[in-house]
């Protein structure tokens, strides 16, 4: 994912968020809201990097391609 996409993926639900807002006028909207954006935020989790070791696997497919060109 290219780091405008990711930008996007971190805009657009500030924007809905902000939408629910204004067109509920109630601020349990918003945390309803939010607390959905989290729950669907825990299976995309697991592709984080926490640390080197995880981003080792990577680095090293990176390097055999561009070594290989």
């Amino acid at each position: 994912m290219t780091a405008a996409g990711r930008c996007l993926l971190l805009v657009l639900p500030a924007i809905f968020l902000r939408l629910v807002v204004q067109l509920v006028n109630s601020v349990r909207a918003h945390a309803a809201s939010a607390c959905r954006f989290s729950l669907l935020a825990l299976p995309c989790s697991a592709s984080v990097l926490y640390g080197l070791a995880d981003l080792q696997p990577s680095l090293q497919q990176d390097h055999q391609m561009y070594s290989s060109t």
